[in-house]
Order: structure tokens, then C-alpha cells, then sequence
């Protein structure tokens, strides 16, 4: 076993990485533990050894870990710990990214929910209660993360702070809080950002290694890299040898070939690499996160196969196989003793058809309201004014994160037309328990004619279903007073011939 003294750790000086003092290339792959269940971790990362890699790369979600201010999770899938240990256990490095903001395709950039109760909490900024929830995080997180430093005589050999920042904003003073954060709390393991090459440039922290992410155009992403530090090792914090999908897009695809020739060019450079993802598993439960263009809000899928060279349910690829001879091909000028002549494959792991199933007996939209509000009284709130589902006074008041939440209240019978504001999601609309139509974030169409023939008879029951679909996740678009929309679910109703809002009974349906 190596002893402490002689492990010196990853370095970045000169044109080449080291570490305890020998040249080292990175090769390394995303798995996130979060995205994998326990059983099936190990078969992953020995597919990622097989293939050549030396080391395993995971984002951490602060979402995931601390659902609650003073709540921790770090059990099940969330049991960052025994994943790295067993990463170790296995002959793999460990690189980890722990935000506080991880983007990741995942529900609000790993960020939880209750930060959006605190007008004041700016994320991402130099903002003093962000800061204050930061650190309190940070401080249980690397307890865990210090002890399992290489130099400490664990698996990981590197950290980055925040990430792509550089594509949201431009704080110096925020960037180098987070360093002393990171600093203070006892991580001495080499530190660096990772952000698109316009992001790059801003150079931030330039005291830090800088990194670059990008799917095409290698060298011309290289030769910027280079221009801003010159005299450090140039590495790929994540190339994208897939994409991500939404709902109601085709599954998008990157042909191996193509992913091979860009990965050849990068290793050729003597650049290092991260293969993001490598493999991608699933937005397990509600934990997808969302992206909006002009085509309106793109909430992501569940799977997050991402077109990996090992897909969603672990399987071995062509792209998989074409990157294991690419890199035996590159074995002699890439300092890296890890990649194997011949692929040692863990057996696979059986699956099973089931067929179909078909459902024979449900359970009526009212009946479950009416269990809901025989059996947990406590979860029906009422109010005067219609709360985001965030502003909720439940979970140790911490706002509700994810699932459904049923709007109630009534009419007047009088009223002949509906109007649907500023509904942050999906929303379904029923009048007396019939279905009146959908309302979709941001192409509201919430205007809903009420039959007439009942005006003037007795109120009518008013239900707005609203399903959290992911909180967007991405740069710019979670940027000022576009946050209301990233969180907030807020619901505006007006009437033709009424003013204001009627008092509301709310229901949540998950926490």
C-alpha cells in the first residue's frame, strides 16, 4: 500500500498533469451515484475501467443531500461515501464537482427548492443568506469529502468549484467566497472551474485551474484554452459524445465515428479528457430538471441515456467499443497504464421482459382528493391568496419541492369565462369535476369559456391540477427575475366578472 508521505496528488504545471510526481493523462468518465442505483454501481464502474479510464467523474446534488434546511441524506442512492470508497476499491480516481449549482440536466441545477422561500437568497451570487445556506451545506457535505482526499490517503484527486459560471454571471467576489469556502472547510486537493470557452475568458478565479467543455470544434476550443493559461495542462472537463432529450423530441444521437474522431484529436493535443456522461441512468422520481428556448419550456425526460458509450440499462455500445481501440491505439503516448489490451467485461447483468400489464381497476381523480382530505387533514392549507407550491407552509416549512399540487376553490355561478395567468408549469383545469383543458408554461392558452346556461345558478367547484415538471436548470435562462419562473408556481385567476381571488384551498401531493 502506498504511504501517505509519498502521495504528492494531482498537479497542473507545465504542459503535463502529474501526479506524485509522474506524468498523468486523465481519462475519465461521468457516472453519477444519484442517477444509478446502489446494486449496479459496481457493474457500472468496472465497464468504465474496462474501457480504459482511470478515473470516475460525479457531480454532487445539493437538492439530493439537504431536501430540507438542517435535514441531511447521504443513504441509498445519495450515499456519496460508498460510492467513492468503492470507486477506490476498484483502482479509480475520483473527480468531484459539488456546485453549490451543477446544471446536470437535473432539477434546478442541483440547487433545493427552499432556497426560492428567501426574497433576499439571490443564488449564485455574493448574497449573504445564499452564502449562509452555502456554507452550512458545505460544512456537513465535506466532512464526508476531506477524509476521502487522495493526499488523505482516499480516491479523489480534484474538485471543482461551481460550475460554468462564466455562462451566468461575472462575480469575482462570489467565485473567490466559494474558494475560501472550499479552502477553509479543509479540501487541499487541486481545484478548478469548467465553463463553455466564452465563459473561460472571463477568468474568474484565474488563481484555479480552468477547464473547457464542448462537443465540436476541438482545436479550436484547445488553442483558446491554451491562450488563457498558457502554462497549465489543457483538460476537457466534459466533451458530449451524446445530448440530453426532451419531451416530445426524437432521442438525439452523436454517431461514433464522429465522437472517435473528436476524441482522437483532443488525446493527440496532450490534452486530458472527461467523457460527459459516460454513463447517464435515469432522473429517478421528479428530479429532471428543464430548459427554455423560443419554442417555449423543455422540461428533460426521466431517462438520461444521453446516447452514452454504456447506455441507460448498462449495456456495452459501438461508440463503446470503437473508443476502447481508440485508446489501445493511443495506449504508448497517453502515460496511462490502465488501458487493457483486451476488454475484461463484468458478466451482464440478466434482464427480464414482463410484457404488458394492463391496469384493471383505478381510483377516481375526486376519491383520492377525498382520502387525502379524510385521512391527512394536515395537508389541505387554505388561504386567502394562492401560495407558490415553494411557499407552502409545510415540511418544516419548507415549501413543497416536487409532485403535484391541487389548487381548489369555488365560482361564482354567475361567471362565463376563466382566465389563466402566469401558471408556471402544466396545469389541468376542471369546472364541477369536468375537464375544461391544459395550461402550459409559457404558451399559457388559459382563456376557458363557462357555460352560460348555469349563470346565475348556484358557485361551482374550481380545481387547477399543477404538476411540477422540473425547475429549469441552465445559465442565463434561471438568471434575475426570470427565477419566478425557474421555481415559483404562481397561480393568478381572474375572472370576467370578478375581481381578485377567492379564498383557496390547497392540497400538495408530494413533498
Amino acid at each position: 500500500m502506498q504511504s501517505l508521505a509519498s502521495r504528492n496528488g494531482l498537479k497542473a504545471e507545465g504542459s503535463q498533469f502529474t501526479l506524485d510526481g509522474k506524468p498523468f493523462t486523465i481519462l475519465s468518465g461521468a457516472i453519477h451515484y444519484f442517477r444509478v442505483v446502489p446494486e449496479y454501481w459496481e457493474d457500472r464502474l468496472r465497464k468504465l475501467k474496462a474501457l480504459g479510464l482511470n478515473t470516475v467523474e460525479t457531480y454532487v446534488p445539493w437538492n439530493l443531500h439537504q431536501p430540507t434546511p438542517g435535514n441531511f441524506n447521504f443513504g441509498g442512492n445519495a450515499d456519496i461515501k460508498a460510492y467513492i470508497e468503492l470507486a477506490q476499491k476498484l483502482g479509480l480516481y475520483v473527480i468531484v464537482r459539488p456546485g453549490p449549482y451543477i446544471c446536470a440536466e437535473w432539477e434546478f441545477g442541483g440547487l433545493p427548492s427552499w432556497l426560492l422561500r428567501d426574497p433576499e437568497a439571490e443564488i449564485r451570487s455574493f448574497s449573504s443568506p445564499y452564502l449562509r445556506a452555502v456554507d452550512d451545506y458545505f460544512s456537513t457535505l465535506f466532512s464526508i469529502l476531506v477524509p476521502l482526499q487522495y493526499t488523505e490517503g482516499g480516491p479523489i484527486i480534484a474538485f471543482q468549484i461551481e460550475n460554468e459560471y462564466g455562462n451566468y454571471g461575472d462575480s469575482s467576489y462570489y467565485m473567490k467566497f466559494l474558494y475560501d469556502i472550499f479552502t477553509l472547510r479543509g479540501i487541499s486537493e487541486l481545484l478548478f472551474t469548467s465553463d463553455g470557452l466564452d465563459g473561460a475568458r472571463k477568468a474568474l478565479l484565474p488563481s484555479v485551474l480552468t477547464t473547457i467543455n464542448f462537443q465540436s470544434k476541438p482545436e479550436w476550443n484547445l488553442e483558446g484554452l491554451q491562450e488563457i493559461q498558457p502554462d497549465r495542462p489543457l483538460m476537457v472537463m466534459e466533451f458530449w459524445p451524446g445530448w440530453f432529450d426532451h419531451w416530445g423530441e426524437k432521442h438525439k444521437v452523436m454517431q461514433p465515428e464522429k465522437v472517435v474522431g473528436i476524441v482522437r484529436t483532443i488525446l493527440k493535443s496532450g490534452a486530458s479528457i472527461n467523457f460527459y456522461m459516460f454513463h447517464g441512468g435515469t432522473n429517478f422520481g421528479f428530479m429532471n430538471g428543464a430548459n427554455h428556448d423560443e419554442s417555449g419550456y423543455l422540461p428533460t425526460i426521466t431517462s438520461y441515456d444521453y446516447d452514452c458509450p454504456l447506455s441507460e440499462t448498462g449495456d456495452i455500445t459501438p461508440k463503446y467499443l470503437k473508443l476502447h481501440e481508440l485508446l489501445r491505439q493511443l495506449r504508448p503516448e497517453l502515460h496511462a497504464v490502465t488501458i487493457p489490451e483486451q476488454l475484461d467485461l463484468p458478466a451482464e447483468i440478466k434482464k427480464s421482459s414482463y410484457g404488458a400489464v394492463m391496469m384493471k381497476k383505478y381510483i377516481s381523480f375526486e376519491n383520492i382528493v377525498n382520502l387525502i382530505g379524510r385521512y391527512a387533514p394536515q395537508d389541505t392549507i387554505e388561504s386567502e391568496h394562492v401560495l407558490a407550491m415553494e411557499d407552502l407552509p409545510i415540511n418544516a416549512d419548507a415549501g413543497q419541492s416536487y409532485g403535484y399540487t391541487l389548487y381548489r376553490t369555488t365560482i361564482p355561478g354567475s361567471a362565463v369565462s376563466l382566465d389563466i395567468q402566469d401558471l408556471r408549469d402544466y396545469g389541468q383545469i376542471f369546472i364541477d369535476q369536468e375537464t375544461k383543458g391544459i395550461v402550459k408554461w409559457p404558451v399559457y392558452n388559459g382563456n376557458f369559456n363557462i357555460d352560460a346556461s348555469n349563470k346565475g345558478s348556484k358557485s361551482r367547484l374550481l380545481d387547477i391540477f399543477v404538476e411540477n415538471c422540473g425547475r429549469r436548470n441552465h445559465a442565463l435562462l434561471i438568471e434575475g427575475d426570470l427565477w419566478n419562473g425557474s421555481g415559483k408556481k404562481l397561480v393568478f385567476i381572474p375572472y370576467i366578472d370578478l375581481y381578485g381571488l377567492i379564498r383557496t384551498r390547497t392540497i400538495p401531493n408530494s413533498n
